[in-house]
């Protein structure tokens, strides 16, 4: 029993601190970008990132550059019409909901 609650107070922390370190990696902008492609199942990446400078101010420009970011980072995928999340950036969104961190 005790060696159950080292692993699960290990996993806890292990948890923690990936959450930490996508937290430092990623900007707010960029989190922004994922959760709307997480969200997003028929616009094109222009109609989103409108959206998204629309409702919070950000330039146009500033979130093109975002958004190719998370492409190479593996975490979107826009090649298509339509902008999605790729199952990395599901995955780090999920360790990320593990606080109230997202925007």
């Amino acid at each position: 029993m005790v060696h159950e609650s080292r692993y699960g107070d290990s996993l806890i922390q292990y948890s923690a601190s990936l959450r930490k370190l996508i937290l430092k990696a990623l900007n707010r902008n960029q989190i922004l970008i994922l959760v709307h492609a997480r969200r997003n199942i028929y616009m094109s990446l222009n109609a989103v990132l409108d959206s998204v400078s629309s409702s919070n101010g950000i330039p146009i420009s500033t979130l093109k550059m975002n958004a190719r970011i998370l492409a190479d980072l593996g975490l979107i995928d826009y090649s298509g019409s339509v902008l999605r999340a790729t199952g990395s950036g599901i995955r780090v969104l999920s360790i990320l909901q593990t606080a109230d961190d997202l925007v």
